[in-house]
């Protein structure tokens, strides 16, 4: 019954092809004979999943975590993982979606646009930001990273106004603004895509030296 609530309403928003199952799939033949992983209905920052396999595995702190993608997805490669965020029932959601796929992360509420960020400490072995942008968090950042740990940062250039939000200067990057927002670390990956429709980004991939 709730599949056929769920169907029809679809329907009312202008899908043409819905279909329901009617009964459990235990009761249809073969309806369990498929044995493959379950699929993830949802995607980590692509930037993020291109530069993890260059990565080992050790402490991780997401920036402006949100919903938690980016974390869980890194805690389901082995990654301890501190999410900070300054919105509480965002990281309610990244513990649930956690939950879910069976990993577990650490969530804090922090003002990240307010001066007085706790101190990095020994900092992290990578610091991960994902379609963020506050300029004066920059060196905490940057100072955030561990020796011989990493930075990987996406997020909008100016010329995402034109396909939506956000669209304040200071939400926004100027061309080659993040290839030199980092002054002590060795830029590995750089680049800069404004495809037909958006978004329009700046990504960095960036090492601390080990000593």
């Amino acid at each position: 019954a709730a599949a056929c609530t769920a169907a029809g309403l679809l329907a009312a928003l202008g899908y043409a092809r819905v279909a329901w199952l009617a009964r459990p799939l235990g009761e249809l033949a073969d309806g369990h004979a498929s044995r493959e992983p379950s699929a993830r209905l949802w995607k980590p920052s692509p930037f993020l999943e291109r530069i993890a396999p260059r990565l080992a595995p050790g402490r991780a702190l997401d920036v402006a975590a949100g919903a938690g993608r980016d974390a869980v997805f890194l805690a389901g490669l082995g990654w301890r993982i501190d999410a900070w965020d300054h919105d509480a029932e965002a990281l309610a959601r990244a513990r649930a979606l956690a939950s879910r796929n069976g990993v577990s992360i650490t969530t804090r509420v922090v003002a990240l646009e307010h001066p007085g960020l706790p101190d990095p400490g020994a900092g992290w072995d990578l610091v991960a930001v994902c379609r963020f942008l506050s300029r004066p968090l920059m060196p905490w950042l940057e100072r955030a990273v561990a020796p011989g740990g990493a930075l990987v940062y996406e997020t909008f250039l100016r010329g995402q106004e034109a396909f939506g939000h956000p669209r304040q200067p200071r939400f926004l990057l100027e061309p080659g603004e993040l290839a030199q927002a980092f002054p002590s670390l060795a830029t590995e990956c750089y680049e800069e895509s404004a495809p037909a429709g958006g978004p329009i980004l700046a990504r960095l991939f960036a090492r601390r030296a080990p000593h």
